[in-house]
């Protein structure tokens, strides 16, 4: 998933669920800094190629842990990290962001002034699990099982095919969902490819079920009702199969005027009158932040390493 869902549906899912202006947008800034931290931890560039195997173990160290959780499910190794939504690696995450209710001192999800750490793992754990629905059957590396075959983007049809056709050169192993380019993470699109999807998906319908399942979170931290109300489905819906255009930070642009715009049932009123924007430098220029942000980024690695020694796979 792209910006407009890390970000901008994360701000309006976090304000429905009971936080308030401030911590919304910590909790969705956290969300997008993992993939734009300026170093080697969590942050990339898209579909890079390694050529050294010193390249190729840093590859797995981000794509794994930060961008395709593995599953912990199948018979076999390549199963057991191969990511999926609704896995058994899943619904550990859930159970863990479940469990910061417990480190919660106040009525919002910091523990002091300048204690962000649950939030922001929470930012980061949110990222993660959304991430399960777009990229879910491709593996977080180089592999043959990444491949695929009879790729068609089927909406929107006016596409020319030149705008998304990947040249893959068939002697290259694929790196995660590279060979279907940037195409799970757009909301707005339908798309087939064998063998994952031969009778098509609509990446609609998976963002719907991902904010479904994040809200639900995100409620019971709250002790909210945790189902989105039909308005609010209807307003998500809307957004993802409306808001159309290939460059990710457009798309979140217009969320973020639906925002400010009271599209989505509520009004900010930030301290110092602020408008609700996304900056790395907000997270980057905070040492408070910064600090504690890639605190929690080596406590959520950690945590998937040991899951997955538990079963043992030691491949981080």
């Amino acid at each position: 998933m792209d910006i407009d869902f890390h970000f901008g549906t994360m701000y309006v899912l976090s304000r429905w669920a009971g936080f308030d202006e401030y911590s919304a947008k910590l909790l969705a800034s956290a969300s997008q800094y993992v993939d734009d931290s300026n170093n080697s931890i969590s942050g990339h560039r898209p579909w890079e190629k390694f050529t050294c195997y010193g390249c190729y173990y840093d590859d797995i160290k981000i794509w794994l842990p930060f961008h395709f959780l593995p599953s912990l499910d199948g018979n076999n190794t390549i199963g057991q990290i191969t990511c999926r939504k609704n896995s058994t690696m899943a619904d550990y995450l859930v159970k863990f962001m479940l469990s910061i209710e417990k480190l919660m001192s106040h009525d919002y999800i910091g523990c002091s002034e300048h204690d962000y750490s649950n939030i922001l793992r929470l930012g980061i754990s949110t990222h993660v699990y959304a991430d399960t629905w777009a990229h879910s059957g491709f593996c977080g590396f180089i592999s043959i099982n990444n491949k695929i075959n009879n790729f068609k983007v089927i909406y929107p049809a006016k596409l020319e095919e030149h705008f998304w056709t990947y040249n893959f050169d068939s002697s290259e192993l694929p790196l995660a969902h590279e060979q279907a380019v940037y195409w799970p993470d757009i909301p707005y699109a339908k798309w087939r490819c064998a063998p994952l999807h031969p009778n098509s998906i609509k990446n609609w319908d998976e963002f719907m079920e991902a904010s479904r399942a994040i809200y639900k979170i995100l409620a019971w931290l709250y002790k909210k009702s945790p189902e989105l109300t039909p308005l609010q489905e209807q307003l998500l819906l809307d957004s993802f199969k409306n808001i159309q255009s290939e460059d990710r930070l457009e798309r979140n642009n217009i969320w973020l005027t639906k925002i400010s715009n009271d599209e989505f049932g509520f009004i900010d009123n930030f301290p110092h009158g602020e408008t609700l924007e996304y900056s790395s430098y907000f997270m980057y220029e905070d040492d408070d932040l910064y600090s504690q942000f890639y605190a929690a980024l080596n406590d959520h690695y950690n945590w998937v390493k040991e899951n997955l020694e538990a079963i043992g796979i030691n491949i981080l």
